[in-house]
């Protein structure tokens, strides 16, 4: 038996055994998308955009500087053995996530 055979073998019986989660894994990646797409307008009526020209080339780089330098930062602080700076790191930017997501209906009930 190739080596080409054992992986499809692998991966029939991988499918085979993961299956419902790789459905519902793709299930929410669609349900996410299209729910994005229905609060458009709701972050379009309050003006939330990171940029102040949305059009600019270089808001790319931008974005592509701040994760390399973040997970720099990120990359020593775990090195230096500090856990509970990365977990209120990474606490602080679901809460502030929370807060940008739910920014536009706050807005829209006048909160």
């Amino acid at each position: 038996m190739s080596d080409t055979e054992q992986t499809e073998l692998s991966l029939s019986e991988a499918w085979q055994e993961d299956r419902l989660a790789i459905l519902a894994l793709a299930l929410c990646f669609v349900i996410s998308h299209m729910l994005a797409m229905y609060i458009v307008p709701a972050y379009e009526e309050a003006e939330v955009q990171a940029f102040e020209n949305p059009d600019d080339p270089l808001n790319s780089v931008v974005y592509i500087g701040i994760i390399l330098v973040f997970t720099a930062f990120i990359l020593w602080i775990a090195k230096q053995g500090l856990e509970w700076i990365l977990q209120l790191i990474f606490l602080s930017a679901i809460g502030v996530t929370f807060i940008y997501v739910f920014y536009p209906f706050f807005h829209i009930l006048y909160i």
